[in-house]
């Protein structure tokens, strides 16, 4: 994630991005508030027609990201997948809506 310009978390550059072991509750809170803002600022309507993504390395960060959600579900990390659906919808308000964005805002309620 970290070459196509994302992260989840400042983590020490010794720690492999995909380590989730390093998503403590408060980095979950942190961006789950800011997500949390930047939806309250739009409405539905505004979503609907929310313009397309068309950065291909931004278009791949979610497909790893989506990836990375259904490896989390798979080891039963459940308490993490906030913080993959809140990047995901991050992405997507700053990158236009992709074909993983629906997944994102479905999962996340």
């Amino acid at each position: 994630l970290a070459s196509l310009g994302e992260e989840l978390s400042h983590s020490p550059t010794w720690v492999p991005q995909l380590v989730i072991n390093f998503i403590t509750p408060s980095v979950i809170n942190k961006h789950l508030r800011e997500t949390e803002a930047k939806l309250a600022r739009l409405s539905d309507e505004t979503l609907l027609n929310y313009p397309a993504m068309v950065d291909p390395s931004k278009m791949m960060a979610m497909e790893l990201l989506a990836n990375l959600f259904e490896l989390v579900c798979f080891i039963g990390e459940y308490a993490k997948l906030p913080i993959i659906l809140s990047k995901m919808i991050q992405i997507t308000l700053k990158h236009g809506m992709g074909p993983l964005s629906p997944l994102a805002f479905v999962q996340y309620g």
